[in-house]
Formats: structure tokens, sequence, C-alpha cells
């Protein structure tokens, strides 16, 4: 089971909250609750270690966090996204850190991330793909799959999968063949090169991203009415919404 979890909250989140604002991202409220929550309770109830990353405006953050059993809390203010893999306590750890977004809603099984990395023959990189949803700007995922591997990202040449934003990693495989690389899409187009990044199956649950003010209507009307947008309910599929 995963040992270290982190959760990517330094982003300004302008799109959904315009500029010049003092509240991030990730604590926007989302029916009642701060968007971040939704994947952080999850993560704290099983991963010994869950850390943030964190920007500017990152007070309000970080004591909800502390409220919520996080100790790890990572300065990426100024950096690109992927820097922390490289130049934090992270960059020594040789085992499979689960990584996500702050703004993804879903329900997390952990059990089968962990599995499918496993089955996927423990990698530098595995990304989770999600079926296409329209609502949504994504990365479509290319891959071969028989093997699961990722032959490329592209915004532009439709796939029929997008990458969730969920990855599972090991910080000290990617320092040793893909350093300096700090944006994720750089560093996945590197291991692309070299054959290195993976993709596991299409992820079988309900999954939204928040972007932007109407993408947050819109997952707000699917929780009242739903509720089953990141909650474990069999026989939900990963439709889309």
């Amino acid at each position: 089971m995963f040992e270290h979890a982190v959760i990517l909250c330094a982003g300004k989140g302008e799109r959904l909250l315009g500029t010049g604002g003092t509240r991030t991202k990730a604590m926007v409220n989302v029916s009642g609750r701060p968007l971040v929550s939704y994947s952080l309770e999850q993560l704290t109830a099983r991963v010994p270690e869950v850390g943030l990353t964190v920007g500017a405006n990152a007070e309000e953050l970080m004591r909800y966090g502390m409220a919520n059993n996080v100790r790890l809390f990572i300065n990426t203010a100024g950096k690109e996204n992927a820097w922390w893999i490289f130049n934090s306590l992270f960059r020594k750890i040789n085992s499979p850190v689960l990584v996500m977004p702050c703004d993804n809603i879903t329900h997390l099984d952990l059990d089968l991330l962990y599995n499918q990395y496993l089955a996927a023959g423990e990698p530098p990189c595995m990304l989770v793909p999600v079926p296409v949803n329209k609502a949504i700007e994504g990365d479509f995922i290319h891959m071969d799959d028989a093997t699961g591997l990722v032959t490329g990202i592209s915004r532009l040449l439709f796939s029929g999968i997008y990458s969730s934003g969920i990855q599972v990693l090991n910080p000290a495989m990617m320092n040793a063949m893909a350093s300096g690389e700090c944006d994720f899409l750089a560093l996945w187009q590197k291991l692309i090169s070299v054959r290195q990044l993976f993709a596991s199956g299409n992820y079988p649950y309900h999954w939204f991203s928040v972007n932007t003010a109407a993408q947050l209507q819109q997952v707000e009307s699917v929780i009242q009415n739903h509720h089953c947008l990141y909650e474990n309910i069999p026989g939900q599929p990963a439709t889309g919404i």
C-alpha cells in the first residue's frame, strides 16, 4: 500500500478565481467544503504521509491541512509543478508515491491504483486515464493497449482517454532518468522518449476536475443530486457525469 501521497495545491487557479485573490484554488468552497477536502480526507485515512505543495496565499490552506493530519508542506511558489520531485526530501524516496491535483473529485480506490502500478511493472511513472469528458479540457493519452506504454500526450490529437492528473511515480527513479524536467508535460515527454512512461487501464469511477466557474457549478449540481462522484458506489461506471 502507498506510504506517501502528494496533493498539488500550489496552482493559482486563475481560471476559477480570477487574478489578485487571496484564497487558493484548493480552498474554494464546493458544496460546503474545501475543494481539496474531497481527496485529502480519503488519503489521510489510509496513507501514513500525505504532503501538500503550496504556493502564494497558503496560510488558510496550511491551517486546514494541519487540522486534518497533514504535517508535510512543500513550498513551490514560483516553481514548476514537478519541481518538488527533484528539489525536496521526496527526491530520495524509492517507492511509489500517489500524486494528484487538488482540483480532482473522485472516489480514490487506493488498492486498485497500487495494484495497477505493480501490474505495470513499477515504472518511474504511471498515469491514470479516464474517459474523455467534453465539459473538461484535458490531455489526450495515446498508448499501446497491450503493454500500457504511453506513446504520446496531446491537447489536440483525440484518443478517447484523458490524463486524469492522478499518477503514481517513483521519485528516486525519476531523478535518475529525468532530472531537470520540472514541468510535468516536459517530464512526461522525456519519459516517452526513453519508453518509460506507462498508463493504467481506465479508472472505473466517476471523475471530475474543477478549473472554471462553470465546472464548479456543474460539479456542485452533480454532488447535490447524485452523491456518487467521490463515494464508492458499486456498479457506477466511469462514464462521465
